[in-house]
């Protein structure tokens, strides 16, 4: 049931290209933020036949990965916290994850708990089969201190590690039953390379490849990741942690993501009324994402001012048509304090505050 989370947003494709005009790019809080919106949802396909893989070379590089198969999926989909039925088990985040699993054979239904900040980390999974009257069985992972699962912002160069004990309890009823396994995790990360990937059906994203190194108590493993601003991924699993890690090498494990999902439900729902949320991340450094939510078409102004008064950015200024929408404001080059923002649509107003932290 254990699974991470390897989600980012913002569209942008190319065609395959030489390495030479590979693009590097920076996936940033605001984009993660606005890939794990209540409703998206991802796929992951798990490829079980492929053994060996390209995986390019470290600087500017490009990857082909059109001829991967699926052998099983798993959906993943965002919802509210506060919904979820273990929020209470992890004080602190932000975003949750439903998905369906096997538990000892017997469908069940997991919720992935993650955590929004400086960091994307996962401070545990939990979850079981239906109840039934008077028994219920459900299994309980909590990562100590939480898994930094990404740095963000991450682009080329960046690095990070985790070190974390995962903690696995079986409970019976609530209350636990037998000794939890812990397995203690000290894991290493460099984002290596970057350019164009294709994955199957033919779409090219402009990705990063970070190369994982994990020491566990229960061995150790070389993984790489390719991570696309807009959730298409593939993961690497190396079949040996002394290959290189550049060409074709053998591979133990292979999956992969397209593009996140916007479910057609929520593209139609309509506000009941106007709405300004507040901006997140926030704190925020050096970008966030402001949404504001529109009951009928209307002409609408989001502006950014500093403390002065004085306006530094305006997000949307136009026509806009009922239903959600979503701008990014990029604080670079402003100083760091209190700034705030202000919707105007119709004859309504409303006024939040953000903090850009540097």
């Amino acid at each position: 049931m254990k699974a991470r989370v390897r989600f980012f947003v913002f569209l942008g494709a190319m065609s395959l290209a030489a390495a030479s005009a590979a693009a590097q790019i920076t996936i940033t809080a605001a984009d993660v933020g606005g890939q794990l919106a209540v409703g998206h949802s991802i796929t992951n396909q798990a490829d079980t036949l492929t053994k060996s893989l390209d995986i390019g070379s470290p600087g500017a590089s490009s990857w082909d990965f059109s001829a991967l198969l699926s052998h099983g999926a798993t959906t993943l989909k965002s919802v509210a916290v506060g919904t979820s039925p273990y929020a209470s088990q992890f004080p602190g985040a932000t975003h949750a994850m439903q998905t369906s699993i096997k538990y000892e054979g017997i469908d069940a239904t997991g919720y992935i708990y993650l955590t929004l900040g400086t960091n994307l980390v996962n401070p545990g999974t939990m979850g079981g089969p239906p109840p039934i009257p008077g028994f219920t069985v459900e299994l309980k992972i909590v990562n100590s201190p939480p898994d930094v699962t990404y740095a963000l912002p991450s682009t080329y160069n960046t690095t990070w590690t985790s070190a974390y004990s995962e903690t696995q309890t079986i409970l019976f009823n609530g209350n636990p039953s037998g000794t939890p396994t812990v397995t203690t995790h000290d894991d290493s990360y460099i984002v290596d390379a970057y350019g164009p990937m294709k994955i199957p059906g033919g779409a090219t994203h402009d990705v990063l490849r970070i190369r994982k190194k994990g020491i566990s108590s229960k061995g150790a493993a070389v993984s790489y990741i390719f991570l696309a601003k807009n959730g298409a991924s593939v993961q690497v699993t190396a079949a040996d942690t002394s290959l290189p890690n550049s060409g074709t090498i053998a591979v133990s494990a292979v999956s992969w993501t397209g593009p996140v999902n916007v479910a057609v439900g929520d593209e139609q729902e309509i506000p009941t009324q106007f709405r300004l949320d507040q901006n997140y991340p926030n704190p925020f450094n050096p970008t966030t994402v402001v949404s504001a939510e529109l009951p009928v078409a209307s002409d609408m102004s989001i502006v950014v001012y500093d403390m002065l008064g004085r306006e530094v950015a305006r997000l949307a200024d136009g026509r806009f048509e009922a239903g959600r929408h979503s701008f990014t404001f990029d604080g670079a080059g402003l100083a760091s304090g209190i700034y705030w923002y202000r919707l105007t649509a119709g004859n309504f107003t409303s006024t939040r505050t953000m903090v850009l932290v540097r």
